[in-house]
């Protein structure tokens, strides 16, 4: 497999004069695509000087990009970093050069390019136009193989206008684009803050359809799966896979549906997106969805008297999905389609409707912007605003984080009093952005909770911009008003 090493942003202590004794460097690596500490990574240090020190010293990075490597000597050292994420977005950037102090223990603190140089590199067209963006990753097969040669398509939804009537309608844009020997896809040009629809195709292989959005940042990876089973219906794809049926496999996902307060919802239902298919939870609240096709794929669960809730997962034969956590609704009958428009009234909403007439601080998502870009889920349309980044944790979920001063693809930096100045800023575990659903704290910060077609509107405020009754996280708060 061939390698490629990031340019590393590298700041080292003062050094001291040499002396023949054993060194340390010690640091960390942060990922600048995916906002967070580069784990599991290779960092390799060659001495300059091959008749200083002929040793080939290297170590792996932990789960929070931290790295020590032993035995050196001081004096000049080429430092790079091995990824799979290097090999998987193609760029072939050299190593620096960094002087390892005589003190015991040099700091350095590595950061793969900005922003800024990966859009550079990957889609120029993006520099000039801040609406578009990028979306690559890697599609591979069941077997974990490269899928190459496969076809990577996408669709959204613009809004255009009629010169001859001068109406405004919705016109579908589809785009692809096809993977390389290394199963690695670059989708360069593609609109920034809409709702994409996204999905993997190789032969009779696919992934399901998925929902994604790119942010400010212009730069999303986003890798697929594709299942082991033969396509629903030959050319089936997004444009028709939402009447779809669902094709047989032997992909198996499992968890238990609960309420806020912990309780099990036995009338809950799981959906496979883009399918007629789902499954019910039993007695318990647990469900096992059974037969699905494997690969990456979205569901929805849905409860009477629940708001419903939306998550993906790669299927296996074995998923997992854990808790899946629904709030309460307003209690409506079911199997009844009502059509009707919702009476705009302003009394509903007192505190948002003011604040959003004023204007002045503090950003505002309405119930208009939130139809227009058609969120997957409401985080998707957060991750577009200024100031916030959307980290995924292992287990999937959303947390928000800041996105302001100096920050990196992944993770944030912060001043501190170390001699470079900055330092990787440590994860507490609690959500930096204090989250209220109408006007009351949610201790879980889950942005997620409605879905984007309950929400009325939303509105963020940076630290000390808030309104005094709501008191502020380390990075703001965000409020969200449901309809």
């Amino acid at each position: 497999m061939r390698s490629y090493f990031f340019a590393l942003a590298i700041t080292v202590a003062t050094a001291v004069p040499t002396v023949a004794r054993s060194q340390r460097l010690v640091g960390t690596v942060t990922d600048s695509v995916h906002h967070s500490p580069l784990s599991d990574a290779t960092v390799v240090a060659t001495a300059v000087n091959s008749a200083s020190d002929s040793v080939f010293h290297t170590t792996r990075t932990d789960a929070k990009g931290r790295f020590a490597l032993d035995s050196l000597r001081a004096g000049r050292y080429s430092i790079s970093v091995e990824h799979a994420f290097t090999d998987s977005i193609g760029l072939d950037v050299p190593s620096r050069i960094v002087a390892i102090a005589g003190n015991g223990t040099t700091n350095t603190a590595l950061a793969l390019p900005s922003v800024t140089t990966l859009i550079r590199t990957l889609c120029p067209a993006a520099l000039k136009d801040t609406t578009l963006g990028v979306l690559l990753g890697v599609v591979r097969k069941s077997d974990g193989s490269a899928a190459a040669g496969g076809r990577v398509v996408l669709s959204w939804n613009e809004l255009a206008a009629d010169k001859a009537t001068l109406t405004i309608h919705r016109e579908e844009r589809t785009a692809s684009a096809t993977t390389d020997s290394l199963g690695v896809y670059r989708a360069c040009g593609v609109p920034t803050g809409v709702t994409l629809l996204v999905q993997a195709q190789l032969g009779s292989q696919q992934s399901g359809v998925i929902s994604e959005q790119i942010g400010e940042a212009g730069v999303l990876v986003r890798d697929l799966a594709l299942g082991s089973e033969g396509a629903t219906a030959a050319g089936a794809g997004i444009a028709d896979s939402g009447s779809a049926t669902g094709t047989a496999g032997q992909g198996v996902l499992t968890g238990s549906v609960i309420g806020a307060r912990g309780e099990s919802i036995v009338a809950a239902h799981v959906n496979l997106v883009g399918t007629e298919r789902s499954t019910s939870v039993d007695a318990a609240g647990a469900f096992r969805f059974g037969g699905l096709p494997t690969g990456t794929q979205g569901f929805e669960v849905v409860a009477l008297g629940y708001l419903p809730r939306r998550f993906r997962a790669e299927i296996t034969r074995d998923t997992r999905a854990g808790e899946v956590r629904l709030d309460k609704a307003v209690v409506v009958l079911d199997s009844v389609r009502v059509t009707a428009r919702r009476k705009y009234d302003v009394r509903a909403y007192p505190e948002f409707e003011s604040r959003a007439r004023r204007g002045g601080i503090g950003r505002f998502v309405t119930e208009e912007l939130i139809e227009q870009q058609h969120p997957f889920v409401l985080s998707d349309m957060l991750r577009t605003i200024s100031g916030i980044n959307v980290r995924v944790e292992p287990n999937g979920a959303p947390v928000l984080d800041c996105n302001r001063s100096v920050s990196t693809l992944i993770g944030s930096m912060k001043k501190a009093d170390t001699p470079h100045g900055w330092s990787i800023a440590e994860d507490s575990g609690d959500s930096p952005w204090k989250v209220y659903i109408d006007g009351l704290f949610d201790r879980g910060a889950d942005v997620n909770r409605l879905l984007p077609e309950a929400v009325h509107g939303v509105e963020i405020y940076h630290r000390n911009e808030a309104p005094a009754m709501y008191p502020s996280g380390v990075c703001g708060v965000v409020l969200i008003w449901s309809k």
